[in-house]
């Protein structure tokens, strides 16, 4: 492989506060071995390093869409997006400023036209207009799950294809775990006295918080010595008023701990303190790196059956809250079998040496 200038086109990096931005902190590492350059273009400018756009002035106007102004002044930095050999889109939102160049690779981190509300339909909108739009014309795509395919006409089931070219120019590259950080460590003692049923998930709604609460309340009934832990950060007010409603509505005060946002590296202690983990995904969700940490970590995890959640080793259920409660059950009283299953599978597949060999084919060629 040639030395590259490689740029990658992010609304947010540094810090990292989510899947799509550990995603590209993994990529970055990577590709450091085989490119000669790696520029992040990022909307906030809070990275001592690289190149960001400065966007203070728009997001004191605009401040309730300042994505779209990302993708605006993304045309400011064109001679300098013009000698970058190679970029990488992080979401097919932010391909329309960048289309004209002849190297693109676009990633997808699972659908964003499934929101249900009828207020986002032009969210949903703008958002399916974007994945057809780079799917006809992004040099190479790169899904993290089957279903962004499925949901765009390619029949390709659930772990089908994994790390390959599924059609020409479009790879399936599923999220992956650094399995030498994210192992069975250390605890916190004071998270293992509380028996944490962990729901390792930002709090908003797409994520399914309350969805958990409704299912852990009957779980609880069953396993009264457990708590609901729930570890992510907060951005959306109103659904945290509504959280905190259902918490006293379902007679769950003193049951329930939020950990907040926590650094990554404290987070395998996190998950190694934790009786079982709970993925309640409703929306918005690829193969989810939190499922996989927690199930690297020898964690037995469940989750929903949404987006490309098919695409990882953890239990499934649906949406309703009695099948997930039921599940619960399920996985809680198995739970040493079902992390010992997982796990396996985790490392033998979802590893950083899989994720490399088939991201350096993508950019090799």
């Amino acid at each position: 492989m040639k030395k590259l200038r490689i740029g990658h086109i992010a609304y947010t990096y540094k810090p990292l506060i989510g899947g799509a931005e550990t995603y590209l902190s993994n990529l970055l590492d990577l590709l450091s071995q085989r490119v000669s350059s790696q520029r992040v273009y990022q909307a906030k400018n809070n990275w001592a390093k690289g190149k960001e756009l400065k966007l203070v002035p728009v997001w004191k106007i605009f401040r309730r869409k300042p994505l779209y102004f990302y993708n605006i002044l993304l045309n400011l930095y064109f001679p300098s997006l013009m000698k970058e050999d190679v970029l990488i889109v992080s979401d097919p939102f932010h391909f329309w400023p960048v289309f004209w160049h002849p190297h693109t690779v676009v990633i997808s981190h699972g659908i964003r036209w499934d929101r249900p509300q009828k207020s986002e339909a032009l969210y949903r909108g703008v958002h399916l207009a974007s994945a057809k739009f780079a799917m006809k014309f992004a040099h190479k795509i790169v899904a993290n799950d089957s279903n962004f395919y499925r949901s765009l006409g390619i029949p390709l089931k659930p772990k089908e294809g994994m790390f390959s070219e599924v059609v020409k120019n479009r790879w399936f590259i599923p999220n992956c775990v650094d399995t030498k950080i994210f192992t069975k460590t250390k605890t916190f003692g004071d998270l293992v006295n509380l028996n944490p049923i962990l729901v390792p998930r930002n709090i908003v709604r797409g994520r399914g918080i309350h969805l958990a609460l409704e299912a852990f309340k009957d779980f609880n009934k069953r396993y009264k010595y457990t708590n609901l832990v729930i570890c992510g950060g907060a951005s959306d007010p109103n659904y945290i008023v509504e959280i905190y409603q259902q918490i006293h509505n379902l007679n769950l005060i003193g049951k329930v701990y939020f950990l907040g946002s926590v650094n990554w590296k404290e987070m395998p202690k996190i998950y190694s303190s934790s009786l079982m983990s709970v993925i309640p995904t409703l929306y918005e969700e690829g193969t989810s790196l939190s499922a996989l940490e927690s199930m690297s970590c020898g964690v037995a995890t469940l989750s929903t059956n949404v987006g490309g959640l098919p695409d990882l080793p953890t239990i499934k259920s649906s949406v309703d809250p009695r099948e997930l409660a039921q599940k619960m059950v399920y996985v809680f009283k198995n739970r040493d079998k079902i992390a010992k299953e997982q796990l396996s599978e985790v490392r033998k597949t979802y590893n950083l040496k899989n994720f490399k060999q088939a991201w350096f084919k993508v950019i090799g060629e």
